[in-house]
């Protein structure tokens, strides 16, 4: 293994050299033994040779390639000088794993191991991949089905229901029906579905032509750059949402909505433009808005009237003290004056309630809501909501002084419309008809709360109403890089957490 250069040192032969001298190695049968040099103190070694015979990794993998020295390369003249000749082949000790070479020469076999007599090193095995046990595949979900419909009709009403109750009148089954037979703009629905056809989510859609409602124009409520012409969802009432299956996990909601979005916004590119929801709730916004560019806009705010107990005194008595003295004065005043009550359906009174409504409108500077245009209106509600559409007016004789049209549509009673003869007035007449006449009508129809919807909402908050935030979310076209985002005086706060 060695040859006679290995010498100890005053040995004929190879001269001494400077340095620490390493011990023989090589047979123990013959020769002179070198003697032992003084050990070292270092902390790690090796199982052979010291440290600076040759570069060797910790944990006894081998030296990368080219950065060490060659078997019988002496060290260089500026190293550590700690012998020179021939190197033995090292063995490092990996932990655990046993001896194995960290090199050899070429075309050599295996070395023995340093101090292991004779004995062979293994040869090297390539380490298997443990195998591990077959992991069950995830659960594919059921691809979902997308269609756009033109009318409601083509939906079972029941089928239709069990996703528009919760959400409120104004997407409810007849509501929309109603709806179609409004000129101004043409109606569709989308729809997703499961591959068993179970309705899971749906959406009006309304490509408006001419729009009445100063609500709902963009022009009117949305910054300049956005002039979208399709709205999402309920185009009245002021309260809107998508439509959802009760029950789904978030997961597969927002999966729905999601392929709802990208339904409506097909459907709005199909005509040349783009869509918005206006109106939103909270939770609506809330969940909607990951799927569009910019922030949800604050529109207006929604007025909520809880109802507890069983009857009106049980809602007087959850006001404030000086909130309840404020609302039976009024309710007494208002009965002292002795106008006549009338409950009704909305088909028998109309059009009297038409001229009330027309002139309220105008008074307020909607100019384009005349007679005739607000006879049109109560009169196709009349004939899609037939009983559901209820009225209870005031009459001076024969003369109806005012009146409010209400819903009772799931667990709320709806607050569609207030109007007044301010020529004929009444004590504490608008409260009346805005609140505690609808108020009793609620209890005996077994609601819990009352929509008293936008505008004058701290008259509102005053009579216990809880009050939220209704947004839109407006689909447009990619801008410029770095184009600003414009903002209104609508769009007054960031979007509360839902």
């Amino acid at each position: 293994m060695f040859d006679g250069r290995h010498r100890a040192p005053g040995a004929q032969g190879a001269p001494a050299r400077r340095g620490r001298r390493i011990p023989d190695h090589g047979r123990r049968d013959g020769g002179v033994r070198a003697p032992r040099a003084a050990r070292c103190p270092r902390r790690h070694r090796l199982g052979g040779p010291h440290r600076g015979d040759r570069p060797v990794q910790r944990g006894g993998d081998p030296p990368r390639p080219g950065a060490e020295r060659a078997v019988r390369e002496p060290h260089s003249p500026g190293g550590r000088r700690l012998h020179a000749g021939p190197v033995p082949v090292l063995v490092g000790r990996r932990h655990g794993r046993g001896s194995r070479p960290v090199h050899r020469a070429a075309g050599s076999r295996s070395a023995p191991a340093v101090g292991c007599r004779s004995r062979r090193l293994p040869a090297r095995r390539t380490r298997r991949a443990r195998p591990q046990s077959p992991q069950p595949p995830p659960p594919e979900e059921s691809p979902l089905i997308t269609s756009v419909i033109e009318s409601v009709h083509e939906v079972p009403a029941a089928e239709w229901e069990h996703l528009a109750r919760p959400a409120g009148l104004y997407l409810s089954h007849r509501w929309l029906a109603g709806e179609e037979e409004d000129p101004t703009a043409t109606c569709a629905y989308a729809l997703v579905r499961d591959p068993d056809g179970v309705l899971l989510a749906a959406a009006p859609l309304y490509l408006v032509r001419d729009e009445p409602n100063d609500g709902y124009r963009p022009e009117a409520v949305l910054p300049p750059h956005l002039r979208p012409r399709v709205i999402a969802g309920a185009r009245r009432g002021y309260h809107n949402t998508p439509l959802t299956a009760p029950g789904l996990d978030s997961g597969r909601r927002d999966a729905c909505l999601a392929l709802l979005q990208g339904a409506v916004r097909a459907f709005a590119d199909r005509h040349g433009t783009t869509h918005w929801w206006p109106y939103l709730t909270t939770t609506a916004a809330t969940r909607l808005a990951p799927l569009y560019p910019d922030p949800a806009l604050h529109l207006e705010d929604d007025a909520l009237i809880p109802l507890p107990g069983t009857g009106i005194d049980d809602y007087i008595s959850s006001l404030p003290s000086q909130r309840r003295v404020g609302v039976r004065r009024e309710r007494r005043l208002f009965a002292a004056a002795g106008p006549v009550v009338r409950r009704q359906v909305l088909a028998d009174c109309f059009e009297e309630a038409a001229v009330l409504l027309a002139g309220h409108q105008q008074d307020h500077g909607h100019d384009r809501d005349g007679v005739g245009a607000m006879t049109g209106l109560l009169k196709r509600q009349a004939a899609a909501m037939g009983s559901e559409a209820r009225v209870v007016a005031a009459y001076d004789g024969s003369r109806m002084t005012g009146f409010c049209l209400y819903y009772h549509y799931g667990t709320t009673t709806w607050i569609r419309a207030v109007a007044l003869d301010r020529d004929h007035p009444t004590p504490h007449l608008y409260f009346n008809l805005m609140y505690y006449l609808p108020v009793e009508d609620a209890y005996a129809h077994g609601t819990t709360a009352l929509h008293a919807g936008m505008t004058t909402v701290e008259a509102k908050r005053r009579r216990g109403a809880r009050v939220s935030g209704l947004y839109a979310l407006v689909d447009q076209q990619a801008a410029g890089p770095g184009a600003p985002r414009v903002r209104t005086p609508r769009d007054r706060r960031p979007l509360p957490s839902a």
